[in-house]
């Protein structure tokens, strides 16, 4: 297939996707693939993996093929164009890259390179390995000292290329060193650039300001962040710290507009922030003459917020791309934010109801095919399990609000459940019995299945409860809530309506 392909044609079209690739327009380089390059098989089904946003899926099919080429399995007809199997291996990387699995990224940079930094600079290595180096080393501290040693090393006509490239990239570098007034050096530069930039785009390019406009606000907020501590005086009170941090709660990327890498980008910035906070107050306190009692309440209370904020930070992070359906990222930065609330050892509902959400969203992910049922199954049940094992958390039964989204959650998977389970009633039954759901392991296979819907209706009756004994007090729930809450419901009773006009009996409630 791919030996038929125009040679000359092959070739303008991959100097074409380098071009397009190092002006960042992947937009436009993933329609050149399409239409020009991509004549495998293989190829289309990954692009095709791409724009769903599935990136596990698409690094699947990618690792699949480039398996399959260094096996010798595709010849003959199967055989890719050059240009072909080198975007596989490119876009494994981007794959890499939106699944912000950096230690991955920055293993298999270095391995086209042969661990060797300085061939970076080598044309054929330059696009896109250059970049790739540096942005997988800026996200992982315990590379840092690596990335440090490469800028070091980097001089003449290259650090120009540097500086004149990658101005944000060494403003974060230089923050990371604790080289305060470099960091402000490349700033400046950078919003110069950027100024000059944004004049030339014309007023109706939206999409173009969109995309300069997203690599504006890291280096606005580290900008922010020098001014802060720059002034001494800020190290006085810990309200002045919290009243920076207020500044990032109404800041956050669009999950409809901007990629998973621009959320990434805003977190990770923020998370070294915090870092280098609780450093400069350690410093400041540690060269006072007042470390007193009071002073080191100061300092613990500081460390506290810091954590707070860092959990918060990770929690938008992974509501972010759940919304945008990356549960890979959703689920390590959920991970994330459990871990820093877990160090104060209290239960909170939001985290508690994001984890959820995000588990039951992959759970329904696998439902489009039967083969996954029994996996779809066991995941609901498992849901169901961990949230029966908090309903005697108080800040469940003390907040009417939290009470009815509890509720709601739990009929939701228990509908899930009575949906999924007609497919394979006796795969209900083994599932229910491995997890161990007691108050389910005494019904049969054709019970059980009734008893899922009894359950979900008695779940969402109880949420419509919660709505109507609000007191409009501190907990109280909004009409929007209720509204949705009571919706939620009547959408339930009019599937078992349909179901019993149908005669079809699994869905049907029937006392025990």
């Amino acid at each position: 297939m791919g030996k038929k392909a125009d040679p000359e044609k092959g070739a303008i079209s991959a100097q074409l996707a380098k071009l397009y690739q190092a002006l960042d327009e992947t937009d436009v380089l993933r329609g050149l693939f399409e239409k020009e390059i991509a004549k495998h098989e293989l190829t289309k089904q990954a692009l095709e993996a791409e724009l769903r946003k599935d990136y596990m899926e698409a690094l699947r099919i990618y690792d699949k093929a480039t398996k399959e080429l260094d096996d010798g399995a595709l010849s003959g007809a199967m055989n890719p164009t050059v240009q072909e199997a080198e975007h596989w291996e490119n876009a494994r990387l981007e794959c890499f890259r939106h699944l912000t699995r950096w230690n991955d990224l920055a293993d298999n940079t270095l391995a086209e390179i042969d661990n060797d930094t300085s061939k970076l600079w080598q044309d054929k290595f330059t696009e896109p390995y250059l970049k790739y180096f540096l942005e997988s080393h800026t996200k992982l501290k315990e590379r840092w000292p690596d990335l440090w040693d490469f800028i070091d090393a980097t001089t003449g006509e290259r650090k120009e290329f540097l500086e004149h490239r990658f101005k944000s990239e060494l403003a974060f570098i230089a923050l990371t060193r604790n080289d305060f007034d470099r960091s402000r050096f490349y700033l400046r530069s950078l919003f110069e650039n950027f100024l000059g930039e944004w004049s030339k785009l014309h007023t109706f390019d939206f999409q173009g300001r969109h995309l300069k406009l997203q690599s504006l606000q890291t280096a606005v907020e580290l900008e922010e962040f020098l001014e802060f501590v720059g002034n001494e005086t800020n190290f006085s009170n810990l309200k002045n710290v919290e009243n920076f941090l207020k500044n990032w709660k109404n800041r956050w990327p669009s999950y409809k507009d901007d990629e998973i890498l621009v959320w990434d980008n805003v977190t990770t910035n923020r998370a070294i922030l915090l870092e280098k906070i609780n450093e400069r107050y350690m410093k400041y306190y540690n060269q006072s003459n007042e470390m007193d009692v009071d002073g080191k309440m100061s300092l613990n209370d500081l460390k506290s917020t810091l954590i707070e904020e860092r959990a918060e930070i990770y929690k938008e992070m992974a509501t972010g791309a759940r919304k945008q359906g990356n549960y890979f990222v959703a689920d390590n930065y959920l991970k994330l934010c459990l871990k820093a609330k877990a160090k104060k050892k209290e239960f909170v509902f939001s985290f508690f109801h994001s984890l959820v959400k995000l588990f039951c969203l992959k759970a329904r992910a696998t439902t489009g095919n039967v083969n996954n049922l029994p996996d779809s199954l066991d995941k609901f049940v498992k849901a169901l399990k961990f949230v029966d094992g908090k309903k005697d958390e108080v800040e469940i039964h003390e907040v009417l609000n939290n009470k009815r989204r509890y509720l709601l959650m739990k009929g939701s998977i228990f509908e899930e459940l009575a949906r999924l389970a007609p497919g394979n009633p006796d795969v209900a039954v083994q599932v229910v019995n491995v997890n161990k759901i007691s108050e389910l392991a005494e019904f049969s296979a054709k019970s059980l299945l009734s008893e899922f819907s009894l359950r979900a209706f008695e779940s969402y009756s109880e949420s419509c409860v919660a709505c109507e004994t609000d007191d409009e007090g501190p907990t109280g729930i909004s009409p929007r809530s209720t509204a949705n809450t009571f919706l939620k419901f009547a959408l339930f009773c009019d599937t078992l309506l349909k179901q019993k006009d149908s005669k079809k009996p699994e869905m049907m409630l029937h006392s025990n």
